[in-house]
């Protein structure tokens, strides 16, 4: 078996954790015979299939829990186990805490979560933290509901929507602006997430004159902060990067508050904007390190 394959296996296995997947399944997958794939799987990874499989289920399993209002016996189906008891007693094994307490704790402790295997990442240098100060935006509003593992629809549309309706109304874009991401469990369907997200400037830059432009205020904090310089259309999945598989490796103790973008335009014009390319500054509310 070429260990190449191991890559795109997992991948196939990440859009199958929300069933009730089985080693049989998997092996049918690869075409390689469930003995010959353990194997292999053990001397990629360092770790047995089935234990990868359970660590990732009950990663995403908490996940859901902390962004969703699924009931936890929702959670305990979705994610393959046979009953409630057994999912609390799993979960509590592993996170050291039952999903009930877990889902209400006030910070959110990434070390615990289990990332995917995965040896094409985005590259991300380290983290700086930083101590913002209260800052106060204005800025328009736009609203996206989605499932948990469909997080990646949320993509760069939505964000230079806001940009090319500023250039109609200004000469030039502002020197920089602030994406302000809040998430909360929908309060009508479990298992469903609504994203607001806010695309700002300072406060009396009078980027737009109409009622629905708003106020936002950022109170201070601390933040951990990424950078990203690339194509736009990788945007998102740097985000999703730096959540499943960074911040767990490095140990963070998310705080509440809301994720922001600070985009920064090298030229302030509408061919800045279709060039494809971008900087932007990404800031995760920070709690502490835990290893």
């Amino acid at each position: 078996m070429n260990h190449d394959v191991i890559p795109e296996l997992v991948a196939w296995i990440e859009t199958q954790l929300g069933t009730r997947l089985t080693i049989d399944e998997v092996a049918s997958r690869s075409g390689y015979s469930k003995w010959h794939l353990q194997r292999t799987y053990l001397k990629s990874t360092g770790m047995s299939l089935g234990e990868y499989i359970r660590r990732r289920q009950l990663s995403c399993a908490a996940a859901e829990l902390r962004l969703t209002r699924s009931g936890v016996i929702d959670v305990a189906m979705k994610y393959g186990f046979s009953s409630q008891q057994t999912f609390t007693r799993a979960f509590r094994a592993y996170f050291g805490q039952p999903p009930g307490r877990y889902r209400r704790l006030s910070e959110w402790d990434c070390s615990q979560l289990f990332p995917p295997y995965n040896k094409t990442i985005y590259p991300v240098g380290t983290p700086e933290v930083v101590s913002m100060p209260c800052r106060v935006l204005s800025g328009t509003v736009n609203k996206f509901s989605c499932a948990l593992g469909k997080l990646g629809l949320f993509n760069m549309d939505v964000r230079y929507r806001f940009f090319r309706r500023y250039l109609r109304e200004n000469h030039f874009l502002p020197h920089q602006a602030w994406g302000v991401t809040d998430f909360h469990s929908n309060p009508d369907t479990p298992g469903i997430i609504d994203i607001r997200y806010i695309t700002a400037t300072e406060e009396g830059n009078g980027a737009f004159n109409g009622k629905e432009e708003m106020k936002i205020i950022i109170p201070a904090g601390s933040y951990l902060q990424f950078h990203y310089n690339g194509r736009s259309d990788g945007f998102q999945g740097f985000i999703l990067d730096v959540n499943r598989i960074h911040l767990p490796r490095l140990g963070v103790v998310r705080r509440k508050g809301a994720d922001l973008e600070l985009f920064s335009f090298a030229e302030r014009n509408k061919r800045y904007l279709e060039s494809g390319f971008m900087h932007c500054s990404y800031y995760v509310p920070f709690s502490s390190f835990r290893h």
